[in-house]
């Protein structure tokens, strides 16, 4: 997006002031107008990209973190309260007005990326939490959590069925492997 709207302003400004054509030619500090411009819209970018992890860390640890730490799978998987719907519940509103609030699609798409991605971390730390057990009978309940968070992030077709299903995957091998007898 930062790339485009720069892109924009760069035409506007040759069409609008000859000169800048011959400036875009002259090399300054071994670059030129491109290369400024293609060195804002980078910044731009990283910047964007920094923000979209800083809310995604924000939203799940600062928000949900104790919710993670303190209900999630206790005292068992198998009460319903202690599963990851409540936690899917308490995120969808956040995530509305991060899809409301970001004028572009592609950098909606970022920050929806960005948290799924920071969710994903924290579920795996309490599937892997020294303080929780699992059983062959908490197999099925916790395939059906990963698969929840997988169409919770689907929702809406604003994420990619195959990016979110490379993002789950890790978490379904975990509870294979926590669930082993």
């Amino acid at each position: 997006w930062a790339r485009e709207q720069l892109g924009k302003l760069a035409s506007k400004l040759v069409a609008s002031l000859p000169d800048l054509t011959a400036l875009a030619r002259t090399r300054v500090g071994g670059g030129g107008v491109d290369t400024l411009m293609a060195g804002g819209a980078s910044q731009c970018d990283a910047a964007c990209d920094a923000i979209a992890k800083y809310v995604a860390r924000k939203v799940v640890y600062y928000e949900l973190g104790s919710a993670f730490l303190t209900q999630l799978y206790l005292p068992s998987p198998l009460d319903p309260a202690s599963r990851l719907a409540p936690l899917l519940t308490r995120l969808n509103p956040t995530l509305a007005a991060i899809v409301r609030g970001v004028a572009l699609a592609a950098w909606s798409k970022q920050a929806l990326l960005a948290v799924l991605g920071t969710f994903s971390l924290a579920l795996t730390a309490v599937l892997e939490a020294p303080n929780r057990r699992y059983a062959p009978a908490h197999r099925t309940v916790l395939l059906q959590d990963v698969q929840r968070l997988a169409d919770f992030f689907m929702d809406g077709g604003l994420l990619d069925e195959q990016v979110v299903a490379g993002s789950v995957s890790p978490l379904r091998a975990l509870v294979e492997a926590s669930c082993a007898a």
